[in-house]
């Protein structure tokens, strides 16, 4: 650790409990502060796996979308399926 020089140097008298007290509260703070850095870069890691996920589900997505848009004929069996899978849906309630 880097030795620190202040401008101005001089003598400090406070009691052994506030002292205590203050070296408790930087103790607590820098855990509180590592407490809350970890938690960002979990939240950060988080974020970037949901994005990625993201991005493939859209090129998968747009594969798909191709796949539809290639024939009438499959349009027109997805539309078939959609509407049987709604009326299974609509005879379950």
């Amino acid at each position: 650790m880097d030795e620190k020089k202040y401008s101005v140097v001089g003598k400090v008298e406070i009691g052994t409990d506030e002292y205590r007290d203050l070296i408790e509260t930087v103790a607590e703070l820098k855990s509180e502060k590592d407490r809350q850095f970890s938690q960002y870069w979990n939240e950060r890691t988080r974020a970037n796996n949901l994005e990625n996920d993201l991005k493939a589900a859209k090129e998968k997505l747009a594969d798909l979308q191709g796949f539809f848009d290639s024939s009438e004929e499959i349009k027109a069996k997805y539309r078939l399926y959609l509407a049987e899978r709604q009326i299974s849906e609509e005879e379950q309630q």
